[in-house]
């Protein structure tokens, strides 16, 4: 079972945590329940499920209701931290490898990156081209701040930057430098991630990658001074 299914699994232990609620810990319905949660968190994390099972030997004992009440009140907590941190590793942005041909996969990709920008993105690449105007950066939600790094840019980069920067709704700013040679986007100032080839022909004919960096604020440092230091086209 994949940690997925893991958290879907305990999510749905925590909206029937009912059974236990109403029938009680020693009732069928409610061993059954414990049980089915133990199980589950050995899967997700087996430091939270051995905290589980130590309450859960107690949970099944003949104790008061205020005993019971506290007991109950923990191994709701540890479940709870479990959903917690698996729902934090769903969100954690994944590395991506893409094989020759997967070049299609890698615009999908990217393009939902891109999309997903809110209010600003920052795109170097050294050796981008004309396509990655009507390839990506056409994608990106009005009003967003769109910033281009790249080489000596070609007339036809030239060209086409133009054309895209007085489109109604877009804020384009596009500088050459160089001083940069890998492949790098920025969303929002929050996420960072770095591409293997360039842009426009990555996954064609060769293995590349989509990565993501989690020291966003030390990547975004070095590139930030080289934007500084870029001539505006």
């Amino acid at each position: 079972m994949n940690r997925e299914h893991i958290l879907i699994s305990l999510q749905n232990l925590w909206q029937t945590k009912c059974r236990v609620d109403t029938n009680g810990p020693r009732s069928r319905e409610g061993a059954e329940w414990l049980a089915e949660a133990r199980a589950h968190l050995d899967l997700a994390d087996s430091t939270l499920a051995g905290e589980f099972a130590h309450y859960m030997q107690y949970a099944t004992l003949p104790l008061s209701g205020e005993m019971l009440g506290a007991i109950w009140a923990n191994m709701q907590g540890v479940l709870r931290t479990a959903i917690a941190k698996l729902e934090a590793e769903a969100d954690r942005p994944r590395e991506r490898i893409y094989g020759p041909g997967d070049a299609f996969e890698l615009y999908k990709d990217l393009s939902e990156l891109v999309a997903a920008a809110t209010g600003n993105l920052f795109i170097v690449d050294p050796y981008a081209g004309e396509e990655v105007f009507s390839l990506y950066l056409s994608k990106a939600r009005a009003g967003v701040l769109i910033r281009l790094m790249t080489k000596e840019p070609s007339a036809a980069l030239r060209s086409v930057a133009g054309k895209f920067g007085v489109r109604p709704g877009v804020q384009l700013e596009c500088r050459s430098t160089s001083a940069v040679h890998d492949r790098v986007v920025f969303i929002d100032s929050r996420d960072c991630w770095v591409i293997g080839q360039s842009i426009q022909g990555a996954g064609m004919k060769k293995p590349t990658y989509l990565v993501p960096i989690s020291t966003v604020s030390d990547m975004a440092r070095l590139y930030e001074d080289a934007w500084r230091t870029a001539t505006r086209y």
